[in-house]
Parts: C-alpha cells; sequence; structure tokens
C-alpha cells in the first residue's frame, strides 16, 4: 500500500515540526507539565494561530475539514516531539463530540471559542464500573418538568480544571449498559452540587475526578451514543497517531544512545545480543506504523472502519508498551529518571495505551466486529 502526503499535507507536517522545534527543546517539557493544566496555554494559542485546534472540524463549523490523514499527520509529529498539549483530549475528543452531537445554536456557541483557543470543553464520560464498556453509564439524570438533574461520579474526567464547559453523559433510562439509553449534557462547573478532586495522570496531565449531587443540566446534546461511538473511534485513531510518533522517537533515540555509549571499548551497538533487541523492537515499530496507516486509508474509504481502527488499538497498545518498556531497559538507569526526556515518552505511552480501551478489550471488540 502507498501512503504518500500531498503538497499541502507535507506542509502541514512542517509547520508542526516547526512549532516542536521552537517550543521543546531541554527541560521545557517538564516546565510546561508543572503548570496548574498541564500544559502551556501560550503553546496552545500558538496552534490555535496555526490552525492546528480547526483542523478536524467541518468547514460549516468554522474548521478546516481536515481527514484522518491530516489528522494523523498533526497528532505523530506532535507525539514525536512528546508535545504535551491536549490536541487529542481537548480538540479530538471533547470537541468532536460536541461538533457531532451539538445543536447548531450549541456548536455557534462554542466551537468558534474552542478553535480559537480562548475557550476550553471537557468530556465527563468514563466510570468505576465502566471500565472499557464505554456504553455503561450509571450516572442518572432525572426529569422534573423543565429540569433535569443529574446525580452520580466520573471517575476521569480530562482536563476538567481548566474547563469552560463540559460534556457529561447520563443515563436517562434503561439498563446500565444499555446505549440507547444515554443522554449528554452540557455542564457548568461552577454549578452547585459538584464535587472535583483533581489528580495527576501517569505522564502528568491533569484529570479529576467528580461526584454530582443534584445538578442542575445545562442544554442536552441532540445526538446520543451512536454518533458518541464514531467520534471516540476517531480519537482512538488519534491516540495511536500520537503513540506512533512516541514510539518513533523512542526508538531512534535509542538507537543513537546505543551507538555513542561504549563498554569493553566498543558501542554498545556493536553486540549481537542488542542487535537481536533492536531488530524485534524496529519490527514492532513498522508493524504498528502499517496498522496506523491501514487505519487511516479504512477511515476515508468508510471500508471496515470500526474493526481496522479496534485492530489498530489493540496492536499499538500492547506494542506500545513493550517499546516503552525495552527502550528503557536498553538506555538502563538513567532511562528511568525524569532528566530524560524517553521516560516522560513512556509514561505518556502508558496513559495512550488504555485510553478509550487497551490492548485486550480491543481485541475483544475487533473479534466482534469480525464476526
Amino acid at each position: 500500500m502507498q501512503f504518500s502526503l500531498t503538497p499541502e499535507q507535507s506542509l502541514l507536517k512542517d509547520t508542526v515540526e516547526r512549532f516542536s522545534r521552537d517550543r521543546y527543546g531541554d527541560n521545557q517539557r517538564r516546565q510546561y507539565r508543572a503548570e496548574s493544566r498541564g500544559y502551556s496555554l501560550e503553546n496552545w494559542r500558538t496552534l490555535a494561530d496555526m490552525g492546528i485546534l480547526s483542523l478536524p472540524f467541518a468547514a460549516g463549523d468554522g474548521g478546516l475539514g481536515g481527514g484522518p490523514r491530516e489528522l494523523l499527520v498533526v497528532l505523530e509529529t506532535l507525539g514525536r516531539a512528546f508535545a504535551v498539549e491536549p490536541v487529542l483530549e481537548a480538540i479530538v475528543t471533547a470537541g468532536g463530540v460536541l461538533a457531532s452531537l451539538g445543536t447548531a445554536a450549541q456548536k455557534a456557541l462554542w466551537l468558534p471559542r474552542v478553535i480559537d483557543g480562548t475557550a476550553h470543553l471537557g468530556l465527563a464520560h468514563f466510570e468505576h464500573a465502566a471500565r472499557f464498556n464505554l456504553a455503561r453509564v450509571e450516572l442518572k439524570a432525572l426529569t422534573r418538568g423543565s429540569v433535569v438533574t443529574l446525580d452520580g461520579d466520573k471517575v476521569m474526567a480530562q482536563l476538567a480544571a481548566d474547563c469552560d464547559q463540559w460534556i457529561v453523559s447520563a443515563r436517562t433510562h434503561g439498563a446500565p449498559d444499555d446505549p440507547q439509553g444515554i443522554g449528554f449534557y452540557l455542564v457548568s462547573p461552577t454549578a452547585a452540587g459538584i464535587e472535583r478532586r483533581d489528580y495527576r495522570l501517569a505522564d502528568g496531565s491533569c484529570a479529576s475526578k467528580i461526584r454530582f449531587q443534584g445538578v442542575i443540566a445545562g442544554e442536552r446534546l441532540r445526538g446520543g451514543y451512536t454518533e458518541f461511538a464514531d467520534v471516540i473511534d476517531t480519537a482512538r485513531f488519534a491516540a495511536g497517531a500520537e503513540m506512533l510518533g512516541i514510539m518513533s522517537t523512542m526508538f531512534e533515540s535509542t538507537l543513537e544512545y546505543l551507538r555513542c555509549r561504549e563498554q569493553f571499548g566498543v558501542p554498545l551497538s556493536s553486540f549481537q545480543a542488542l542487535q537481536h533487541r533492536l531488530a524485534d523492537l524496529y519490527v514492532l515499530l513498522e508493524q504498528s506504523r502499517s496498522q496506523v496507516y491501514r487505519a487511516a486509508v479504512c477511515m476515508e474509504e468508510d471500508l471496515q472502519r470500526e474493526r481496522s481502527i479496534a485492530g489498530m488499538k489493540s496492536y499499538l497498545s500492547s506494542a506500545a508498551v513493550e517499546i516503552g518498556e525495552e527502550c528503557v531497559h536498553l538506555h538502563g538507569g538513567i532511562g528511568t529518571t525524569d532528566e530524560l526526556a524517553l521516560g516522560h515518552g513512556y509514561k505518556r505511552l502508558l496513559v495512550l495505551s488504555t485510553l478509550f480501551g487497551d490492548g485486550n478489550s480491543e481485541l475483544t471488540r475487533f473479534t466482534k466486529l469480525a464476526r
């Protein structure tokens, strides 16, 4: 399969690479993560000025109408730099849910501000009992006249502490795992009855556990679980693209380290045992690349879209952890330190490999879809 970029897509890649070179020098990544929101607001607005935040949205919503290849180019390039800006979480996922499920009025109110970087949306969907079953929602939406109140918990709402609006999933009717009984509501983070506990994920990004106790919901989004599942599939693909970029940089930096580091007067890369391990990692990396590229083509042609994304996510979730562990191991003790960028990449892989489903759950989903 030939997978080549158009001149426009190559220009987009060059633009993101230039951003990465300018903004990610020594220790800058750690400085960005140390900020209260877990990333640099200045960098975020720079991405907005570059048009990166508008890329996934349709032209009718004020976006650039980018497709899977453009998304792949951006996320893989940001992944190569171990960039911390939450394009996946805030734009592809939360922004994608609003763009796909929201009414015209809701999109007109929020999307222009999301695209120019002045407003921030967050998705509150994950619950403790659900694990990787995205259709399992127990937080209840109770209707009393014209008022809807929310009761229940969300255990992992990314970036929730600094959002202007949350998109909250709630059960309106049916069994806890009935996808048809799920509604999505806009909720103000400052509404009465909200308890929020903020914490950091393994990669240093921000997340929150949120308890809703009689919280009055805002407007309900018009879409339901079917549209939501499509958005999450796109987010799984974006996570795969970012993992591919991180894995590529980790492999290349490990190869360079073994070429420079000497033992017994010769480079470590000359040892046959290490060469065999590097060869295995290279195969894993290139097979991961093929999976991501194949998923992009299937999305473009709407050919077994869900199945190809499930297969891609399953393979990359396992390969990413293996490559990350091996690269840290091959660096020795220095590979475990915060001073080395490699450790930051590995921690990000741990988060992405389990986001929206780990290797086993996605393999199960792939098998069901294959039937």
